[in-house]
């Protein structure tokens, strides 16, 4: 039905035709051997149908979000998933103390300090967080 609309500016007949196996046939005159042949009207569409071509601008803009909207999509988790091997480069470089975070014992020995078990805390964190978010990106929530 769709064709017919584009070619009805050509202003051309199209015919209908109903073979003797109840097979249709639509052409542009009618076919040999037709039981039935009915011309179809092309000069008018249903007026509940939009043109072809807003149609087809129509689907063109809303495919052309939807594309948007998943490049931003594939985008948003590219940056997710940089930001999980960031933060796990971070925690991984972490682990060293820093200066100032090594107590001294009597005995020789040395103990790290609570600033360096806080340190770490908010490494792991960054990671759980960072790694949620990306969970989050994957699974569309």
């Amino acid at each position: 039905m769709v064709l017919l609309w584009g070619v009805s500016g050509w202003a051309q007949n199209i015919y209908r035709s109903t073979m003797p196996d109840g097979r249709v046939i639509f052409g542009d005159k009618p076919a040999s051997g037709a039981e039935r042949v009915e011309p179809i009207d092309t000069s008018s569409r249903p007026a509940n149908t939009a043109p072809l071509g807003s149609m087809n601008a129509e689907a063109a803009q809303q495919n052309e979000q939807r594309r948007q909207q998943r490049a931003a999509h594939q985008r948003d988790i590219r940056e997710a998933e940089e930001a999980l091997r960031t933060a796990k480069a971070a925690q991984t470089a972490g682990k060293e103390p820093l200066p100032g975070e090594r107590l001294g014992n009597v005995n020789g020995t040395s103990r790290l300090t609570e600033e360096y078990w806080e340190r770490q805390n908010v490494l792991k964190a960054d990671v759980a967080k960072a790694r949620k978010r990306l969970n989050a990106l994957r699974s569309g929530r």
